[in-house]
């Protein structure tokens, strides 16, 4: 059975107010496998454990970080969905 999305992360940055760029447009996806995986390996629920999750969080907010600044970009976003 394939894997279902349970999360995504998408970083739109441009110049032009609501105007993304492509270059500066990514998606993080985080499947149901992954979400299984992470609560196989913490089964207590440790929240110190560094799942796949926050690892993916984590990476959506550096590449944010990287693109929103002036230099580059005007504007910078991050739209996520948790299904």
């Amino acid at each position: 059975m394939p894997a279902a999305l349970k999360a995504q992360w998408t970083v739109h940055a441009g110049v032009i107010p609501g105007q993304s760029l492509p270059l500066f447009t990514r998606t993080w996806q985080y499947t149901s496998m992954e979400d299984d995986l992470d609560r196989h390996d913490n089964p207590d629920g440790n929240p110190a454990f560094h799942s796949r999750l926050s690892k993916m969080r984590a990476e959506v907010m550096d590449y944010y970080l990287q693109v929103s600044l002036p230099q580059l970009n005007n504007w910078a976003t991050i739209e996520f969905i948790w299904l």
